[in-house]
Protein backbone atom coordinates (compact mmCIF):
# COMPACT_ATOMS: atom_id res chain seq x y z
CA UNK A 1 0.00 0.00 0.00
CA UNK A 2 1.27 3.50 -1.13
CA UNK A 3 1.94 6.53 1.12
CA UNK A 4 -1.48 8.08 -0.99
CA UNK A 5 -3.67 5.12 -0.38
CA UNK A 6 -3.35 5.75 3.33
CA UNK A 7 -4.11 9.57 3.39
CA UNK A 8 -6.84 8.17 1.25
CA UNK A 9 -8.35 6.07 4.15
CA UNK A 10 -7.02 8.17 7.40
CA UNK A 11 -4.22 6.08 7.42
CA UNK A 12 -1.08 7.05 8.85
CA UNK A 13 2.30 6.12 9.24
CA UNK A 14 3.81 6.58 13.18
CA UNK A 15 6.83 5.54 14.57
CA UNK A 16 7.42 4.50 18.11
CA UNK A 17 10.73 3.57 20.15
CA UNK A 18 12.13 0.50 20.89
CA UNK A 19 13.26 0.27 24.53
CA UNK A 20 16.90 -1.17 24.62
CA UNK A 21 18.35 -4.02 26.99
CA UNK A 22 19.55 -2.06 29.74
CA UNK A 23 23.12 -2.86 30.47
CA UNK A 24 24.81 -4.65 33.60
CA UNK A 25 26.48 -3.48 36.48
CA UNK A 26 29.06 -5.71 37.97
CA UNK A 27 31.65 -5.45 40.56
CA UNK A 28 35.44 -5.20 40.42
CA UNK A 29 35.25 -9.77 39.70
CA UNK A 30 32.46 -9.64 37.68
CA UNK A 31 29.93 -10.23 39.80
CA UNK A 32 26.35 -9.29 38.55
CA UNK A 33 24.78 -6.51 40.81
CA UNK A 34 21.66 -5.62 38.45
CA UNK A 35 20.38 -7.63 35.57
CA UNK A 36 17.60 -7.61 33.49
CA UNK A 37 15.03 -10.76 33.54
CA UNK A 38 12.02 -11.04 31.45
CA UNK A 39 8.60 -10.77 33.21
CA UNK A 40 4.94 -10.28 32.23
CA UNK A 41 2.45 -7.48 32.38
CA UNK A 42 -1.05 -7.32 31.23
CA UNK A 43 -2.60 -4.71 29.10
CA UNK A 44 -6.09 -3.57 27.73
CA UNK A 45 -7.20 -1.87 24.65
CA UNK A 46 -10.45 -0.23 25.77
CA UNK A 47 -11.49 0.08 21.96
CA UNK A 48 -11.34 -3.48 21.89
CA UNK A 49 -13.80 -4.21 24.94
CA UNK A 50 -17.18 -4.28 24.19
CA UNK A 51 -19.09 -2.51 26.59
CA UNK A 52 -22.11 -4.81 27.24
CA UNK A 53 -19.44 -7.59 28.33
CA UNK A 54 -16.85 -5.49 30.27
CA UNK A 55 -18.01 -6.40 34.13
CA UNK A 56 -18.00 -10.12 32.66
CA UNK A 57 -14.17 -9.50 31.26
CA UNK A 58 -12.53 -7.55 33.78
CA UNK A 59 -14.10 -10.05 36.76
CA UNK A 60 -12.99 -12.61 34.54
CA UNK A 61 -9.25 -11.34 34.23
CA UNK A 62 -9.27 -10.43 37.64
CA UNK A 63 -9.85 -13.70 38.92
CA UNK A 64 -6.86 -14.92 36.56
CA UNK A 65 -4.54 -12.48 37.92
CA UNK A 66 -5.59 -11.73 41.03
CA UNK A 67 -6.67 -8.32 41.34
CA UNK A 68 -10.03 -6.27 42.35
CA UNK A 69 -12.00 -6.03 39.08
CA UNK A 70 -13.15 -2.70 40.59
CA UNK A 71 -9.62 -1.42 40.40
CA UNK A 72 -9.25 -2.67 36.75
CA UNK A 73 -12.24 -0.68 36.05
CA UNK A 74 -11.19 2.71 37.74
CA UNK A 75 -7.62 2.48 35.52
CA UNK A 76 -10.02 2.35 32.63
CA UNK A 77 -12.13 4.91 33.30
CA UNK A 78 -8.99 7.18 34.61
CA UNK A 79 -8.19 7.08 30.65
CA UNK A 80 -8.28 10.29 28.86
CA UNK A 81 -6.32 9.17 25.56
CA UNK A 82 -7.31 7.47 22.74
CA UNK A 83 -9.63 4.20 23.23
CA UNK A 84 -6.89 2.18 20.93
CA UNK A 85 -3.61 3.47 23.31
CA UNK A 86 -3.10 0.11 25.60
CA UNK A 87 -3.39 0.89 29.24
CA UNK A 88 -1.34 -0.71 31.73
CA UNK A 89 -3.47 -2.68 33.89
CA UNK A 90 -0.55 -5.44 35.93
CA UNK A 91 3.29 -5.65 35.88
CA UNK A 92 5.11 -9.03 37.05
CA UNK A 93 2.61 -11.47 37.02
CA UNK A 94 3.14 -15.12 37.18
CA UNK A 95 4.14 -16.42 33.90
CA UNK A 96 1.41 -19.30 33.98
CA UNK A 97 -1.10 -16.23 34.73
CA UNK A 98 0.18 -15.04 31.84
CA UNK A 99 0.13 -17.97 29.76
CA UNK A 100 -3.96 -18.42 30.99
CA UNK A 101 -4.56 -14.80 29.76
CA UNK A 102 -3.55 -15.84 25.98
CA UNK A 103 -5.44 -19.33 26.06
CA UNK A 104 -8.84 -17.13 27.03
CA UNK A 105 -7.77 -14.59 23.91
CA UNK A 106 -11.43 -14.77 22.64
CA UNK A 107 -12.91 -14.76 26.12
CA UNK A 108 -11.17 -11.70 27.13
CA UNK A 109 -11.56 -9.10 24.05
CA UNK A 110 -9.19 -5.80 24.53
CA UNK A 111 -6.36 -7.95 26.93
CA UNK A 112 -2.73 -8.92 25.82
CA UNK A 113 0.03 -9.78 27.43
CA UNK A 114 3.38 -8.88 26.79
CA UNK A 115 7.18 -9.73 27.63
CA UNK A 116 9.09 -7.07 29.13
CA UNK A 117 12.60 -6.42 30.82
CA UNK A 118 12.72 -6.06 34.65
CA UNK A 119 15.40 -4.94 36.70
CA UNK A 120 16.71 -7.19 39.58
CA UNK A 121 19.09 -6.53 42.29
CA UNK A 122 20.88 -10.49 43.75
CA UNK A 123 22.86 -8.01 46.46
CA UNK A 124 19.58 -5.94 48.23
CA UNK A 125 20.31 -3.96 50.61
CA UNK A 126 23.91 -5.00 50.77
CA UNK A 127 24.96 -2.47 48.32
CA UNK A 128 21.56 -0.59 47.46
CA UNK A 129 22.60 2.30 48.24
CA UNK A 130 25.67 2.68 45.85
CA UNK A 131 23.93 0.48 43.26
CA UNK A 132 20.35 2.92 43.03
CA UNK A 133 17.56 1.41 41.58
CA UNK A 134 14.80 2.33 38.41
CA UNK A 135 11.46 3.15 38.59
CA UNK A 136 8.64 3.95 35.80
CA UNK A 137 9.27 7.28 34.40
CA UNK A 138 7.12 10.23 35.48
CA UNK A 139 4.96 12.37 33.66
CA UNK A 140 7.31 15.36 34.36
CA UNK A 141 10.16 13.84 33.31
CA UNK A 142 8.47 12.35 29.85
CA UNK A 143 7.61 15.52 28.88
CA UNK A 144 11.39 16.55 28.96
CA UNK A 145 12.97 13.31 27.64
CA UNK A 146 10.26 12.10 24.71
CA UNK A 147 12.85 13.59 22.43
CA UNK A 148 15.61 11.50 23.65
CA UNK A 149 13.46 8.55 22.57
CA UNK A 150 12.07 7.70 26.28
CA UNK A 151 7.89 6.60 26.13
CA UNK A 152 5.43 5.99 29.18
CA UNK A 153 6.01 2.69 29.95
CA UNK A 154 10.55 3.15 30.01
CA UNK A 155 12.08 3.05 33.39
CA UNK A 156 14.62 5.60 34.17
CA UNK A 157 17.65 5.50 37.38
CA UNK A 158 16.39 6.65 40.64
CA UNK A 159 19.60 6.59 42.26
CA UNK A 160 23.06 5.33 43.11
CA UNK A 161 24.87 4.51 39.51
CA UNK A 162 21.92 3.73 37.48
CA UNK A 163 20.95 7.24 38.13
CA UNK A 164 24.72 8.92 37.09
CA UNK A 165 25.08 6.58 34.48
CA UNK A 166 21.72 6.86 32.91
CA UNK A 167 22.97 7.42 29.30
CA UNK A 168 25.70 4.59 29.21
CA UNK A 169 23.67 2.13 31.15
CA UNK A 170 20.25 2.71 28.77
CA UNK A 171 21.98 2.57 25.59
CA UNK A 172 19.74 3.84 21.83
CA UNK A 173 16.51 3.33 21.57
CA UNK A 174 15.21 1.55 18.26
CA UNK A 175 12.38 2.78 16.19
CA UNK A 176 9.61 0.91 15.11
CA UNK A 177 7.00 2.08 12.50
CA UNK A 178 2.79 1.15 12.19
CA UNK A 179 0.10 2.15 10.20
CA UNK A 180 -2.47 3.06 12.36
CA UNK A 181 -6.09 4.40 11.46
CA UNK A 182 -7.70 7.83 11.94
CA UNK A 183 -8.59 6.58 15.42
CA UNK A 184 -5.20 5.69 16.26
CA UNK A 185 -5.79 2.06 16.40
CA UNK A 186 -2.84 0.28 14.51
CA UNK A 187 -3.50 -1.95 11.28
CA UNK A 188 -0.09 -3.55 10.86
CA UNK A 189 3.43 -3.19 11.87
CA UNK A 190 5.44 -1.68 9.32
CA UNK A 191 8.56 -3.18 10.69
CA UNK A 192 12.17 -1.81 12.23
CA UNK A 193 13.00 1.11 10.85
CA UNK A 194 16.25 1.36 13.31
CA UNK A 195 17.11 -1.28 15.41
CA UNK A 196 18.33 -1.16 19.14
CA UNK A 197 21.62 -0.40 20.59
CA UNK A 198 22.03 -2.27 24.32
CA UNK A 199 23.10 -0.09 27.28
CA UNK A 200 26.38 -0.79 27.79
CA UNK A 201 27.71 -3.04 30.76
CA UNK A 202 29.06 -0.95 33.82
CA UNK A 203 32.07 -2.44 36.59
CA UNK A 204 32.50 -0.75 39.70
CA UNK A 205 35.49 -0.91 41.69
CA UNK A 206 33.02 -2.44 44.52
CA UNK A 207 34.27 -6.09 45.40
CA UNK A 208 31.31 -7.54 47.06
CA UNK A 209 33.29 -9.54 49.43
CA UNK A 210 34.31 -6.74 51.10
CA UNK A 211 31.28 -5.18 50.80
CA UNK A 212 29.13 -8.08 52.30
CA UNK A 213 31.99 -8.00 55.06
CA UNK A 214 31.81 -4.21 55.72
CA UNK A 215 27.91 -4.30 56.04
CA UNK A 216 27.60 -7.59 57.78
CA UNK A 217 30.32 -6.58 60.27
CA UNK A 218 28.57 -2.68 60.44
CA UNK A 219 25.24 -4.00 61.66
CA UNK A 220 26.87 -6.28 64.22
CA UNK A 221 28.77 -3.14 66.07
CA UNK A 222 25.36 -0.55 65.89
CA UNK A 223 23.59 -3.69 67.20
CA UNK A 224 26.47 -3.89 70.17
CA UNK A 225 26.91 -0.21 70.21
CA UNK A 226 23.29 -0.27 70.83
CA UNK A 227 23.20 2.72 67.57
CA UNK A 228 21.03 2.61 64.58
CA UNK A 229 23.35 4.45 62.63
CA UNK A 230 26.24 4.39 60.68
CA UNK A 231 29.18 3.53 57.78
CA UNK A 232 31.98 1.98 56.84
CA UNK A 233 34.18 3.07 54.20
CA UNK A 234 37.04 0.74 52.42
CA UNK A 235 39.33 2.48 49.89
CA UNK A 236 42.20 1.16 48.31
CA UNK A 237 45.12 4.08 49.48
CA UNK A 238 47.31 3.46 46.55
CA UNK A 239 44.52 3.89 43.65
CA UNK A 240 41.75 5.73 45.67
CA UNK A 241 39.09 3.10 44.41
CA UNK A 242 36.41 2.81 46.44
CA UNK A 243 36.43 -1.42 47.58
CA UNK A 244 33.36 -0.79 49.56
CA UNK A 245 30.59 1.59 50.88
CA UNK A 246 27.97 -0.26 53.44
CA UNK A 247 25.58 2.65 54.89
CA UNK A 248 22.76 1.42 57.42
CA UNK A 249 20.21 1.37 57.93
CA UNK A 250 19.53 0.22 54.12
CA UNK A 251 17.20 -0.91 51.83
CA UNK A 252 16.19 -2.95 49.55
CA UNK A 253 16.12 -1.96 45.53
CA UNK A 254 14.48 -4.23 44.38
CA UNK A 255 11.02 -3.24 45.73
CA UNK A 256 11.36 0.03 44.03
CA UNK A 257 12.72 -2.00 40.22
CA UNK A 258 9.23 -4.17 41.11
CA UNK A 259 6.84 -1.14 41.65
CA UNK A 260 6.61 -0.32 45.18
CA UNK A 261 3.24 -0.34 47.15
CA UNK A 262 2.57 3.12 49.29
CA UNK A 263 2.77 0.99 52.17
CA UNK A 264 6.49 0.33 51.52
CA UNK A 265 7.34 3.81 50.62
CA UNK A 266 5.37 5.48 53.53
CA UNK A 267 7.46 2.38 56.02
CA UNK A 268 10.71 4.28 54.22
CA UNK A 269 10.25 7.73 54.56
CA UNK A 270 9.10 7.51 57.99
CA UNK A 271 12.56 5.68 59.01
CA UNK A 272 13.81 7.57 61.92
CA UNK A 273 17.11 6.74 60.15
CA UNK A 274 16.45 7.36 56.78
CA UNK A 275 16.70 4.03 55.26
CA UNK A 276 17.03 5.95 51.85
CA UNK A 277 19.61 8.82 52.23
CA UNK A 278 23.03 7.42 51.46
CA UNK A 279 24.78 8.57 54.57
CA UNK A 280 28.06 7.79 52.94
CA UNK A 281 27.92 10.72 51.02
CA UNK A 282 24.78 12.22 51.90
CA UNK A 283 25.46 13.31 55.42
CA UNK A 284 27.58 15.01 57.78
CA UNK A 285 28.96 12.45 60.04
CA UNK A 286 32.29 12.63 62.50
CA UNK A 287 34.92 10.34 60.89
CA UNK A 288 36.54 7.29 62.96
CA UNK A 289 39.60 7.89 64.42
CA UNK A 290 40.89 8.90 60.70
CA UNK A 291 43.44 10.81 61.99
CA UNK A 292 45.08 7.98 63.30
CA UNK A 293 46.52 7.58 59.76
CA UNK A 294 48.19 10.59 59.78
CA UNK A 295 49.71 10.52 62.92
CA UNK A 296 51.22 7.35 62.65
CA UNK A 297 52.42 8.15 59.33
CA UNK A 298 54.32 11.16 60.77
CA UNK A 299 55.91 8.67 64.04
CA UNK A 300 56.72 6.26 60.92
CA UNK A 301 58.63 8.81 58.51
CA UNK A 302 60.43 10.28 61.90
CA UNK A 303 61.53 6.46 62.64
CA UNK A 304 59.68 6.90 66.47
CA UNK A 305 57.55 3.33 65.59
CA UNK A 306 58.35 0.42 63.55
CA UNK A 307 55.95 -0.65 61.01
CA UNK A 308 55.18 -3.74 62.99
CA UNK A 309 55.01 -2.08 66.35
CA UNK A 310 51.94 -1.66 68.43
CA UNK A 311 50.47 1.60 69.68
CA UNK A 312 47.31 1.66 72.44
CA UNK A 313 45.11 4.03 71.71
CA UNK A 314 42.14 4.42 74.23
CA UNK A 315 39.74 7.10 73.99
CA UNK A 316 41.17 9.37 76.30
CA UNK A 317 43.86 11.47 77.13
CA UNK A 318 45.43 12.09 80.40
CA UNK A 319 46.61 15.53 81.35
CA UNK A 320 48.94 16.13 84.23
CA UNK A 321 48.07 19.06 86.82
CA UNK A 322 50.95 20.36 89.02
CA UNK A 323 50.40 21.65 92.30
CA UNK A 324 51.71 25.98 92.93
Amino acid sequence: MCSSDLLAQGHQVVERPITPDRGLILDRQGRVLAKNVATYSVEIVPGDLPLPSRPQVLAELGAIIKMDPVRITMMLDRVTGSMWDPVRIANNIDESAARLVDEEHDALPGVQTLIEAHRVYPFGAVVSHVVGYVARIGSTELATLSGAGYSAKDYIGRAGVESTYETELRGTPGVQALEVDARGRVVRDLGVVKSPVPGKTLVLTIDMTAQQHAYDALAWGLKSARNKHGVVAAMDPQTGEVIALASYPSYDNNDFATGITNEQYRAYLQSKFGALVDAAVAEQDPPGSTYKLVTYSCALQNHLVGPNERLSTPAYVEVRSEEH
